[in-house]
């Protein structure tokens, strides 16, 4: 048995991206359209200060060009997530993560003088329902006006950008790429396999299992070390430059949770140790082990019990779940899930 590549998938097994582009050639297509819009931005510079309605132009061309560039990041990016071993994919992967770097630096002026302008006159023009689409990301924005840096400033973070990226998509390709994991009678182990070796009943295959796994990371942990090390210091790096307290307070921001939310939720586990302590000691004695590894965490406490859930079944059982959420947010789910995914 050998693990099936994406090529070899079946059609309906695999993502349906023709939502995005039906083609590399509309992928194209639109990357060189993205480039003539990089191109462009620089010109759009002072816009945002001189009247409501060139505010208004500017704040509809970014939309524009915005949603422009994640189709196209996002197209490039799912495919390279599908198989990051293909070359083509990675090279597109590249090509988009650069163009978004040089939209950035093109645009190093938008937030700067968007936060410029005085709250008085945005409040205005927000009263204005022609600014209602834009309302959230205006809000957003004033929100983070003490982290927002001047324009050179801001242009050379943006330079920076896809470097910072390189020690976590080192990692991705090591692991999930350059790792061979092997096998185990027969069938191969791999990040996506490795749960349902720990769920099986015989003790030494699932020892085996979770050793061979961990033994590849370990024989790279030096390595590894250094690339965690390096993304640490761009965090560092950043939070530095954006006048945050901490990396900590720089990942809530942007999502608005208070340090206080994520503080009580280390709270609340370390609370509820003794109560998952309880938990291992039973399933120890009820497995008749003097003492748990972590490759007996996942194994059902049942024999016998064999549970294989097909997707759409678990896609349709997700869905009935989340009905309290309403029939418009269920319909969109069930669309990506089944239909357009």
């Amino acid at each position: 048995m050998k693990t099936i590549t994406r090529s070899e998938q079946k059609l309906e097994d695999t993502w349906d991206l023709d939502s995005l582009f039906p083609s590399e050639k509309e992928w194209g297509d639109a990357l060189s359209q993205l480039q003539k819009r990089i191109e462009q931005a620089p010109t759009l510079k002072g816009e945002l200060k001189k009247s409501k309605d060139s505010f208004l132009f500017v704040m509809q061309w970014y939309e524009e060009t915005a949603i422009l560039t994640e189709n196209i990041f996002n197209w490039a990016s799912l495919n390279y997530n599908a198989d990051a071993s293909n070359t083509t994919n990675v090279e597109r992967y590249s090509l988009a993560y650069s163009a978004y770097s040089q939209l950035a630096e093109a645009m190093a002026y938008f937030d700067p003088e968007l936060l410029s302008i005085e709250d008085s006159v945005i409040e205005k023009y927000l009263q204005d329902p022609a600014f209602s689409p834009y309302a959230t990301y205006i809000k957003k924005a004033l929100r983070f006006k003490e982290h927002v840096l001047g324009e050179a400033e801001e242009r050379l973070l943006a330079l920076q950008s896809e470097a910072s990226s390189v020690s976590r998509n080192t990692f991705n390709d090591l692991t999930n790429v350059d790792f061979d994991f092997g096998t185990i009678e027969g069938k191969p182990l791999t990040q996506s396999s490795f749960s349902s070796f720990l769920m099986q009943e015989d003790r030494a295959l699932r020892e085996q299992a979770y050793k061979q796994l961990y033994g590849v990371y370990d024989s790279c942990k030096h390595a590894i070390a250094r690339l965690y090390e390096g993304q640490v210091k761009q965090d560092i790096f950043r939070t530095k430059a954006r006048k945050y307290a901490s990396c900590r307070q720089m990942a809530l921001y942007g999502d608005d949770v208070p340090l206080s939310v994520y503080d009580n939720l280390i709270k609340q586990v370390h609370e509820s140790l003794p109560t998952l302590h309880r938990y291992y000691a039973l399933r120890a004695k009820n497995l008749g082990l003097p003492k748990l590894a972590h490759w007996d965490v996942y194994v059902p406490l049942l024999k016998g019990v064999k549970s294989h859930t097909p997707y759409e079944e678990a896609a349709n059982l997700i869905a009935k779940a989340l009905l309290p959420l309403g029939n418009e947010y269920v319909n969109t789910l069930k669309a990506g899930l089944l239909e357009q995914r």
